[in-house]
């Protein structure tokens, strides 16, 4: 149940590992690229890859239900679609170099707890935390531009959102997200306290889905 990839080894192949019982992967210095569904619905029960890695395909890692620790390299850019959906880490540090996180990225990550986005990031996908159950806290980075709207769609559990005072793009208002000057309402937290909201009369525009699973609420004015 063990297998060390040797180090001479720079790419790896699409299904290379895919639906394999192997549960220990040990990953080589010097590995540049895993290529798409490289591992996925493997038995993988860690997931840390070495700083050498600068590309990451698709489902790489997608439906991997038993890795419950995840390490990203340092130096990459892009999370691709359904990367890691369905990893079962608690916490995920995403490196600061991530500008951009596609669709599906860490969907069903059904024991995310908290994540907090890269200051670089630019662009998240819809969907990307998709139904991420147990996510409570969201905090936004200080460049993001676009994308929040649908990211966090069935992640029932998010208490918060927390933006940087620096973004340029957002802001919270008890722990609402909103758009930098409050005239659009973005994202209310599905679990936040309290069964009655009101709408700041700035607010010309709330968003798609942003009121979604928000159960506890019973009144909006």
């Amino acid at each position: 149940n063990k297998f060390i990839i040797p180090g001479g080894v720079k790419v790896i192949g699409e299904h290379a590992f895919a639906e394999t019982k192997l549960e220990q992967i040990t990953f080589n210095e010097g590995l540049t690229k895993i290529n798409s569904y490289a591992f996925f619905a493997s038995s993988i029960e860690s997931i840390a890859l070495p700083d050498s890695v600068k590309n990451i395909g698709a489902y790489a890692f997608s439906e991997c239900f038993n890795a419950k620790k995840l390490v990203l390299p340092k130096r990459l850019k892009a999370i691709k679609e359904s990367v890691f959906m369905g990893v079962n880490a608690k916490k995920i540090s995403i490196p600061n170099s991530v500008t951009y996180i596609g669709k599906y990225a860490f969907a069903n990550c059904s024991k995310l707890e908290s994540v907090t986005l890269p200051k670089n990031l630019k662009t998240i996908k819809p969907y990307a935390f998709n139904n991420c159950e147990k996510l409570s806290l969201v905090n936004l980075s200080s460049s993001l531009a676009q994308g929040i709207g649908e990211a966090f769609r069935e992640c029932n559990s998010i208490e918060k959102f927390k933006v940087s005072k620096t973004n340029k793009k957002y802001s919270v208002k008890k722990d609402v997200l909103f758009n930098k000057n409050i005239s659009r309402l973005v994202k209310y937290p599905a679990k936040k306290s309290g069964k009655s909201y009101t709408v700041p009369s700035s607010v010309k525009v709330i968003d798609k889905y942003a009121f979604s699973s928000c159960l506890k609420l019973k009144n909006i004015s």
